[in-house]
C-alpha cells in the first residue's frame, strides 16, 4: 500500500488508505476541491451496513463541539454516500491496488479535458461523429471534421472529447495546432502529445527520430486524441505517421480541419464528416442560451431574436457572437444593432471567416470575390468557362475554394455560396475604396451601379458589374461615356427578371439607352435581360466569350466578323 501512495501522490490524486471507522466516517465529509478518494481497507462489512451508533460516537465524547457542525456534516454525508471511495471486503491486495491504479487514471484523464467554456446544443453533427466513433472496437479510427470557419468544428470535438475521453487509458487535446506550430515549432507541439499520453516530460529533438522505447509503451496504450485545427497533411502525417503505427489497439483520433486537403493526403482517414449548419430550432436555443442564459427568448425580444438567428444562418460562431453582444441591451439598441449588421458587418465574425480567404493566392482570391459578387448561383460549367477566359485557372481554383469551404456546389451543379461567406467577400471588396465606390473591383448594389453609369464616375479598377433591375423601379439612365473609364470591365450583368412580363407589354421603361454607346474590349460576358435594342454596335468587343439577351428586342447582331 505504501507504493501505491507514493504512485498517487506522483499523479496529483489524493488517495486515502482508511484502516479506522472513525476515520472512515470522518473522511466521508472530508470535502476538497483537489481530486479525493479514499479506500476503506481491513473493515469489518458492517461498516457498509451504515451502523449510524458507532458514526455518531464521537459525537457522545464531545456533543458540545460537535452540534454546531452536525446538520452540515450529515448533508455532506448524504450528498456523497454514493462516491465515498471503494470499500474493499474479502479482496488481495493486489485486486485492490489494480482497482485504484485504473480509477486514478481515469480520473486523472480528465484534467486534460478540454472545458467547453460557451453552451453547446448536441445536435446531428454530435449524433453523427457518436456513431462513427466505435468505441467497443479494438480498430484504430480516425474521423475527420471539415467546415468553414465558425461552423463548431472545435466545440464539436470538445464536446467528444469531454464524452468519452476518461474511457482511454491516456488522452490528449492539442487545441490551435495551427497557431501552435507556427510560433513554437513543429517539435513543441509533438513533444506536447507524446508527454500527455505518455503522462511523463519526454524529451525528443526532432519528430522524425523516436526512440523504440517511445514507440513501444505508446503501442500498449489505448489512446484518444484530438488534433485542432490542422492546416497541413505533412504536419498531420508527422504527429500521427503514414500507418497511425504508434496507436494502440481501439485508439481513436479527431482532427479537426478547415481545408479538405489535408485529410486526403498519406495518412489514411477512415471517415470524413463536413460539418452542416445548425437548424432553426437548435439555432435559436444556442442564441437565447447566450443572450438569455436559457433556452428561448424572452417574449418581448422574439421577434428581434427571430430576425439574428435567420443572419446568423446555422453558423455557431454568429449566434454565439451576436447572442453574446445583445446580452442586457434595451429593446431599441437591438433594433439598432440588428439594423447596423445590413451594413456593417460583425468583426469578430468577419475574422474568422477571413483565414481561410487570406490562405489563398491571388488568383484564387478573384476567383472567390468573382463568385461573390457575380458568380453565386450560376452553372459551375459556365463560370469555369468565363473565368478561364480571364485567365483564372478555373478547374484548380474552384477545387480549392471547395476544400476550404469557402463554396459548394448543389447537385443542380450550381455555385453556391453562405451568406455569411458571401457578405465576407463583398467587405473585402468595399474595403478596397472605403468612400469611392468606382475605386473598388466589383459592384453590385443598385444606387451605386446606377450612379456610376448615370454620371460617368467609372475607373480602371473596376473588373466587373452587378445590377439587378429589380431593386430599384426608377429609371436606369446610362451615359454614353459610362464604360470609356473602365478597360478593365470583364464582366457585366443587367439582370431583370421581369424582363418577360415587359417584353409581354412592350414597355421598356426602366431603361434609358444613348444611341452610341460604347462597351470596353476586355469584356467576356454580357447578360442583358430584356435588352431594348434592335440592333448591336458595329463594333463590339473583340475578347467577348458570351452573350446572353433574353427577352430582349435585338433582331440584328453586329455586322463583319467578330472574333
Amino acid at each position: 500500500m505504501e507504493a501505491l501512495e507514493t504512485f498517487c501522490r506522483a499523479s496529483g490524486m489524493k488517495v486515502n488508505v482508511e484502516k479506522s471507522k472513525a476515520l472512515c466516517s470522518r473522511n466521508v465529509s472530508a470535502t476538497r476541491k483537489e481530486i479525493h478518494r479514499s479506500v476503506f481497507h481491513q473493515i469489518r462489512q458492517e461498516l457498509g451496513q451504515w451502523k449510524l451508533e458507532n458514526i455518531y460516537s464521537p459525537l457522545n465524547q464531545s456533543l458540545q463541539n460537535y452540534i454546531l457542525t452536525l446538520t452540515t456534516w450529515m448533508f455532506k454525508l448524504v450528498q456523497r454516500s454514493v462516491g465515498v471511495g471503494l470499500v474493499q471486503f474479502q479482496r488481495t491486495e493486489a485486486e485492490i491496488i489494480e482497482g485504484i491504479i485504473r480509477m486514478v487514471v481515469q480520473k486523472l484523464n480528465h484534467k486534460y479535458t478540454n472545458e467547453l467554456r460557451s453552451p453547446f446544443i448536441r445536435d446531428q453533427n454530435y449524433a453523427c461523429i457518436e456513431a462513427l466513433l466505435k468505441m467497443q472496437s479494438r480498430e484504430v479510427q480516425i474521423i475527420g471534421i471539415w467546415g468553414m470557419g465558425g461552423i463548431g468544428k472545435t466545440t464539436l470535438a470538445a464536446a467528444i472529447f469531454k464524452e468519452f475521453s476518461s474511457k482511454f487509458e491516456a488522452s490528449c487535446f492539442l487545441e490551435n495546432v495551427r497557431e501552435e506550430s507556427s510560433n513554437h515549432g513543429l517539435n513543441h507541439i509533438f513533444k506536447k502529445l507524446l508527454s500527455d499520453l505518455l503522462e511523463e516530460k519526454v524529451h525528443i529533438s526532432t519528430p522524425k527520430v523516436i526512440s523504440s522505447a517511445i514507440i513501444s509503451r505508446l503501442r500498449r496504450k489505448k489512446v484518444f486524441i484530438v488534433l485542432d485545427d490542422v492546416h497541413t497533411s505533412e504536419l498531420l502525417e508527422t504527429l500521427l505517421g503514414v500507418g497511425h503505427d504508434y496507436l494502440g489497439f481501439g485508439s481513436k483520433v479527431i482532427v479537426t480541419t478547415r481545408d479538405k486537403h489535408v485529410l486526403q493526403g498519406r495518412v489514411i482517414i477512415h471517415h470524413i464528416h463536413g460539418v452542416k449548419e445548425m437548424n432553426f430550432e437548435n439555432s435559436l436555443k444556442l442564441f437565447s442560451l447566450n443572450a438569455f442564459n436559457k433556452h428561448c427568448p424572452e417574449t418581448e425580444y422574439l421577434d428581434l431574436s427571430m430576425i439574428a438567428v435567420a443572419y446568423a444562418s446555422g453558423i455557431p460562431l454568429a449566434l454565439k457572437v451576436l447572442g453574446s453582444f445583445l446580452r442586457s441591451k434595451s429593446y431599441h439598441e437591438w433594433e439598432s444593432a440588428l439594423a447596423k449588421l445590413k451594413e456593417v458587418p460583425n468583426g469578430d465574425i468577419q475574422k474568422v471567416l477571413r483565414w481561410s480567404f487570406h490562405e489563398l493566392d491571388d488568383t484564387e482570391k478573384n476567383i472567390f470575390l468573382d463568385i461573390a459578387c457575380f458568380f453565386k448561383g450560376q452553372n459551375r460549367y459556365k463560370v469555369t468557362r468565363l473565368l478561364n477566359a480571364c485567365g483564372f485557372f478555373a478547374e484548380i481554383g474552384i477545387r480549392t475554394l471547395l476544400d476550404k469551404a469557402l463554396i459548394r456546389i448543389t447537385i443542380n451543379d450550381s455555385i453556391q455560396m453562405h451568406d455569411l461567406i458571401q457578405e465576407m467577400g463583398h467587405k473585402i471588396v468595399d474595403e478596397e475604396s472605403i468612400k469611392n465606390p468606382g475605386g473598388r473591383s466589383g459592384l453590385w448594389k443598385s444606387e451605386e451601379v446606377r450612379d456610376i453609369l448615370k454620371n460617368n464616375k467609372g475607373t480602371d479598377a473596376i473588373e466587373t458589374i452587378f445590377l439587378d433591375m429589380t431593386q430599384n423601379t426608377d429609371e436606369l439612365c446610362i451615359s454614353s461615356q459610362a464604360f470609356r473609364k473602365m478597360p478593365n470591365l470583364r464582366l457585366l450583368a443587367l439582370a431583370d427578371n421581369k424582363a418577360f412580363q415587359r417584353k409581354k407589354k412592350r414597355t421598356n421603361e426602366t431603361l434609358d439607352l444613348p444611341t452610341n454607346l460604347e462597351l470596353p474590349n476586355n469584356l467576356r460576358y454580357i447578360q442583358w435581360d430584356g435588352c431594348p435594342l434592335k440592333s448591336l454596335t458595329t463594333s463590339w468587343p473583340s475578347k467577348l466569350v458570351q452573350l446572353s439577351m433574353p427577352y430582349s428586342n435585338v433582331e440584328k447582331l453586329w455586322d463583319g466578323e467578330q472574333i
